[in-house]
């Protein structure tokens, strides 16, 4: 079974570097030079974070996520 996960991610511009991390599974984040790099190493933490959990963990997942833009007045 395939799942999506919300990545968040940010640029360090003194580093040239991006960090990434799925707040819906505590624990995976990386780093990568580039935005593409990035995504596949998010992937790759996912898949082997997701390989050690136990079955019953896993019930506890984000069924449904997403992103929602709120705006607010200054």
């Amino acid at each position: 079974m395939n799942r999506k996960f919300i990545a968040y991610f940010s640029h360090d511009p003194e580093t040239n570097t991006y960090f990434g991390t799925l707040p819906g599974i505590d624990g995976v984040h990386t780093q990568a030079d580039t935005i593409e790099e990035l995504e596949i190493m998010l992937k790759e933490a996912a898949e082997l974070w997701l390989e050690d959990m136990d079955s019953e963990d896993k019930q506890y997942l984000p069924v449904r996520e997403g992103v929602l833009n709120v705006e607010v007045a200054v």
